[in-house]
Order: C-alpha cells, then sequence, then structure tokens
C-alpha cells in the first residue's frame, strides 16, 4: 500500500524523490497560500490610503475586479484553459462571494452605508 502510494505521487510529479520528506513540501504549501491570501487581501484596501468616501468604494471595487480577472488570467499558464474564460470565472466567483458578504453584513445591520 504505501509503494502504491509513492508510486502513484512520483507519477503525478508530486513527488520527485521518495526519500524526500513532503512535509517541507507542505509547509511552503501553506505559507504560499497564506502569504497569497494576504496579498490579496491588502489590495482592495489601498485606495482607502489615499481616498476617503465613495471615490475610496469605487477605487477598491475596480481593483478587486482586475485582480481576480489577472489571477483568473494567470491560472490559465497552469491548467490551459483560454485566458479570458478564465479571468471570467474567477471574477463571477469574487463577485458572487462579495455579493453574499454584502448581503449578510446588510442582513446583520453592520454594512457600511
Amino acid at each position: 500500500m504505501i509503494l502504491a502510494g509513492i508510486a502513484s505521487r512520483l507519477g503525478m510529479g508530486t513527488v520527485k524523490d521518495p526519500l524526500v520528506s513532503t512535509r517541507g513540501v507542505a509547509w511552503v504549501a501553506a505559507l504560499t497560500s497564506f502569504s497569497l491570501f494576504a496579498v490579496g487581501a491588502a489590495i482592495p484596501l489601498i485606495p482607502f490610503t489615499v481616498v476617503t468616501g465613495l471615490g475610496a468604494v469605487v477605487a477598491a471595487t475596480t481593483l478587486a475586479c482586475l485582480t481576480l480577472a489577472g489571477i483568473g488570467a494567470a491560472i490559465t499558464v497552469v491548467t490551459g484553459q483560454p485566458a479570458l474564460r478564465s479571468a471570467l470565472r474567477q471574477l463571477a466567483f469574487g463577485v458572487i462571494a462579495a455579493a453574499i458578504t454584502y448581503g449578510l453584513g446588510r442582513l446583520l445591520g453592520t454594512a457600511i452605508g
């Protein structure tokens, strides 16, 4: 069973050498994921350091949408999908998540405005 697991990982390219620990790979994946989430969360906050009010909200929304579409297009390097399709898909998921978050905030009475 253990040999089958090693063989399948070697075949999928996830582990190059069966003698190499996969714990290091997991830590790299975890830190990379954390870093990308932190950067992604910080990008829409940038306009609020320069502008206030509705202008900041519009700028943050635009920046967030451009970032989502850019990430979606960049993913095509790995997936091989058409860039526009992937960009629009990522943008749609982001907009849906934002709408749900806004709706829940509004429902609970904590939305800005």
